[in-house]
């Protein structure tokens, strides 16, 4: 059976701050999807190995996202492409906080 439809497991609908009418979400399959409103797509962040847990903007232009694989990842929407990762993680990053440039994760413990 071929799958059609990838399954959300983080979101994040565009808001004052974010690129206006964008709609951005983690998917089990390790990618973040970028849609317009409409639903249609604008562009895919590839970068981590396992599933998108959460995800956070930064600014205008930056989007910060946590996985499963124990990596948040800093993104740059404009080209859609990494600026870096942030190390330090020993298991799955599920929850950040981004307030005045600040980056906050958390990461389960073994």
């Amino acid at each position: 059976k071929q799958k059609t439809a990838y399954e959300i497991s983080a979101c994040l609908v565009g808001s004052e701050m974010c690129i206006r009418d964008s709609f951005y979400y983690g998917s089990k399959d390790s990618k973040i999807y970028i849609l317009d409103l409409q639903g249609n797509p604008v562009g895919i962040l590839e970068g981590h190995q396992q599933t998108v847990c959460s995800l956070s903007q930064a600014n205008s232009n930056t989007l910060v996202s946590g996985s499963w694989d124990a990596s948040a990842i800093v993104w740059d929407l404009q080209p859609h492409q990494i600026i870096y990762k942030l190390p330090g993680h020993s298991s799955a990053v599920c929850v950040l906080a981004v307030e005045d440039d600040f980056i906050v994760t958390g990461s389960q413990v073994k």
